[in-house]
């Protein structure tokens, strides 16, 4: 018999992990959307949030910035033993919360699978999943579990995950939606370079602007890292700047001679 599983919220990654884990588990969906059809077609029934918060293990995929009010709709109802696992993609605040939040007697798993529906390899060689557990019984069995579906999984403090995602994905969707904002697009007359910068930022294009929101606002070292592109940026303009002049003094100095 397979174990219960909920999933909290049936968006882009809430129904790619509902269609992951139910060959695994006996999964449920709750979204506050009304989404029948489109958990029909995900193939998970919809229950009630009591009926969700009530299973062994909880997934929650909100956005971000809906965490803290759906860890305080399911406290009540979540039972002693519980696994509740969140999937943000900052992990400082998240843990902190469910921390606070959940009973005593629950186990809080912190996760961020780094990839998405655009991202994810086929069979899932080459995806990782960074795990930040703050009270989890039995860990070795959710590692164990994970390397079976291929996953290459990492430990990490949620510190840590937020400085390195500081460092990788808030700066890569910073610089991705500035792209995409100028409206780039692919040319006839382009470098190898350039096109693959377009096919990486589909991946962009397809995140909410709450979830790019979210994931630089709620990551606490994400804005140091921002100011840092910026002004390094701008010291490569400004000296660039000095080159062309500099070049173009000596063109000129030149034609008069």
């Amino acid at each position: 018999m397979k174990n219960g599983l909920a999933v909290f919220g049936l968006g882009r990654f809430g129904t790619l992990a509902a269609n992951i884990l139910k060959s695994y588990f006996d999964v449920v969906a709750y979204d506050p959307v009304p989404l029948g059809p489109h958990a029909s077609q995900v193939g998970v029934p919809l229950v009630s949030l009591e009926e969700a918060a009530g299973r062994p293990i909880l997934l929650l995929a909100p956005p971000m910035s809906e965490m803290r009010s759906l860890l305080e709709s399911i406290a009540p109802h979540v039972k002693p033993g519980t696994l509740v696992c969140d999937t943000c993609s900052v992990k400082m605040a998240p843990t902190a919360w469910m921390d606070s939040l959940l009973p005593h007697d629950v186990q809080i798993l912190g996760t961020h699978p780094c990839f998405g529906p655009d991202s994810i390899q086929p069979g899932f060689s080459g995806n990782k999943i960074v795990l930040c557990p703050i009270r989890v019984r039995d860990l070795t069995s959710v590692v164990r579990f994970l390397d079976g579906l291929g996953l290459t999984v990492i430990v990490a403090g949620a510190e840590e995950h937020d400085k390195s995602m500081a460092r990788t994905q808030a700066l890569s969707q910073f610089l991705g939606k500035a792209v995409l904002k100028m409206g780039l697009k692919y040319e006839r007359i382009s470098t190898t370079g350039f096109d693959q910068l377009l096919e990486i930022l589909q991946y962009v294009r397809n995140d909410t602007d709450q979830l790019f929101h979210d994931l630089q606002t709620m990551n606490p070292y994400a804005a140091e890292m921002r100011k840092i592109l910026v002004n390094t940026l701008a010291e490569i303009d400004r000296m660039l700047d000095v080159d062309t002049h500099a070049e173009n003094e000596a063109v000129t100095s030149g034609i008069s001679g």
